[in-house]
Parts: structure tokens; C-alpha cells; sequence
């Protein structure tokens, strides 16, 4: 299952244990997050 964009393919060739595979996803996801939050519209 392959669910990271063409940038973190390389990286996640990296990651094989489950723990690492958690984090990553929760990096993914604080970086989604913080992605979300830099490019809304300031106010």
C-alpha cells in the first residue's frame, strides 16, 4: 500500500517496522496539518 506522495517514496523504502511506519504517518500528518494551517488565508 503505497500511501505517500512521489517525494516520500524514497523514504518510505526506508521504513519496514511498524513503530517507524507510525511515526512516519504522524509526521505526515503534523505536516499535512502545519501545511493546512502556513497556506490558509491570513486574516
Amino acid at each position: 500500500m503505497d500511501v505517500y506522495p512521489g517525494c516520500f517514496h524514497g523514504f518510505d523504502q526506508l521504513i519496514h517496522t511498524k513503530v517507524a511506519q507510525e511515526a512516519n504517518v504522524n509526521y505526515i500528518a503534523q505536516f499535512i496539518f502545519a501545511s493546512r494551517y502556513y497556506f490558509a488565508p491570513q486574516r
